[in-house]
């Protein structure tokens, strides 16, 4: 979702420039999003200047966001670790349903995405005063954030989409 370049990768120490193009470091960052109990990268930018230039920082602003909202450690696959750890989940088996219009979502999987909204990533959301639902299920998944504005709708696309290809690798999720 960055705007340009190849995908960061991030060691996560605290001197660490995560913000290139504006010499921001991780720790001014997270001062940043502790101090503002900030909920957007735009927050971010528009406090400490951190993703003002190529964007490709955000996932990385985001994800720092994220975290510290939820009060949980995420790794989105684009950080050095001392080992290679294994991140995967129980997959649960996809049926795409192929059709002259191109893949198309069964009832069955739009039942266990749904299920997984309500059980796996609303309860997250509501610490952001947001709820997920589905609002379209043809060859992409569709969700709409409501309480989110479109700020708050950026920062919270990494988290899903991580969350998301995790679950349900095959499936392309929009943010309306």
């Amino acid at each position: 979702m960055h705007l340009h370049g190849d995908r960061r990768i991030y060691t996560g120490k605290l001197d660490e420039l995560v913000c290139l193009c504006l010499k921001v470091q991780r720790s001014k960052i997270l001062e940043t999003i502790e101090e503002l109990n900030a909920v957007t990268v735009a927050q971010v930018r528009r406090n400490c200047r951190a993703g003002g230039g190529c964007g490709s920082c955000h996932e990385e602003i985001a994800r720092l966001i994220t975290e510290h909202r939820l009060n949980l450690s995420l790794d989105f696959g684009n950080h050095i670790t001392g080992e290679d750890e294994d991140h995967s989940h129980d997959d649960l088996d996809f049926f795409l349903a192929q059709e002259s219009s191109g893949k198309l979502l069964e009832n069955q999987v739009i039942t266990e995405i749904k299920d997984f909204i309500e059980s796996e990533i609303n309860p997250y959301l509501a610490k952001f005063d947001v709820v997920a639902q589905v609002i379209e299920s043809g060859e992409e998944l569709v969700l709409d954030l409501k309480g989110a504005d479109q700020e708050l709708k950026y920062t919270l696309g990494f988290w899903l989409d991580h969350q998301f290809h995790k679950q349900f690798p095959s499936i392309t999720v929009i943010i309306a």
